[in-house]
């Protein structure tokens, strides 16, 4: 039987959409808070994709508008997210911390919720 030869063999295209395989995180204690509607869990997971930073998972920012993320959960305009944000930030699982005037926030996703404390 003659060998298989690769440098003979037809050339399969493929899109770049199947090479490429894309993940967002949702950590396991999330996922099981029922106290977090489903929205925001996705949210969540939205964020944590669009993140950059260390490249220590606990330590990841994003600094993309919520009108971006508003568009992508299929909402029209930025208020849509909002409550979602707030959700998510007294429950301890974003930071959100104000750029100024014009500018983006930077948001802060955690793995691990961060409580805050009551005065």
């Amino acid at each position: 039987m003659p060998e298989f030869d690769a440098s003979k063999a037809p050339e399969e295209k493929v899109s770049d959409r199947e090479i490429k395989f894309y993940y967002a995180i949702i950590p396991e204690d999330l996922m099981d808070d029922m106290t977090i509607p489903a929205i925001a869990k996705y949210l969540y997971a939205c964020l944590y994709r669009r993140c950059y930073g260390k490249k220590d998972p606990r330590d990841r920012f994003t600094e993309y508008s919520q009108q971006f993320f508003a568009e992508e959960l299929g909402y029209k305009d930025a208020r849509a997210v909002r409550p979602y944000l707030k959700i998510l930030k007294e429950a301890g699982w974003i930071s959100i911390k104000r750029r100024g005037i014009n500018k983006t926030n930077k948001t802060s996703v955690h793995v691990t919720p961060r409580r805050h404390r009551k005065k």
